[in-house]
């Protein structure tokens, strides 16, 4: 499977993961975080970050599991933006020239211009469309 068929799959993973909650189970999440800071969220998903992964990686029936239970509103969240991201990251490196074999200068201009790509991909701070973001300084929020 190419770079490109993981990046759709994530996409089809962030599906599964937003339907996996109800409409009470996101007015939850968005009043634990109503005026919080979205640096807040961000140390919570830089803290928990191999938790995130691991929920990512499960089955829909092992995310119900005793290992994610008392986070899994906050996991089924950060699992949203994580694979989000990972999504805009596999669609930036399968369409680069990121091939090993030639100088380090021009993997190093190469890269570079990767990650300029990156700019252009936003990841929402709140990843639910239904209501509006929780964090009083979301940039989405202007």
């Amino acid at each position: 499977m190419g770079l490109g068929n993981y990046a759709l799959e994530c996409e089809q993973l962030v599906e599964e993961l937003r339907t996996s909650l109800d409409e009470s189970e996101v007015a939850e999440l968005r009043g634990f975080w109503q005026g919080r800071p979205v640096l807040d969220w961000i140390r919570w998903r830089n803290a928990n970050e191999t938790l995130i992964s691991d929920f990512v990686g499960a089955t829909p029936s092992e995310r119900s599991k005793k290992k994610f239970k008392e986070h899994r509103l906050l996991l089924t969240m950060a699992g949203i933006q994580h694979c989000l991201e990972a999504q805009a990251l596999l669609t930036i490196i399968d369409g680069s020239d990121l091939i090993p074999g030639g100088s380090y200068r021009s993997m190093a201009a190469a890269a570079g211009r990767a990650f300029n790509r990156l700019y252009a991909f936003e990841s929402p701070c709140w990843p639910f469309d239904e209501l509006d973001s929780p964090f009083p300084d979301d940039p989405s929020n202007e």
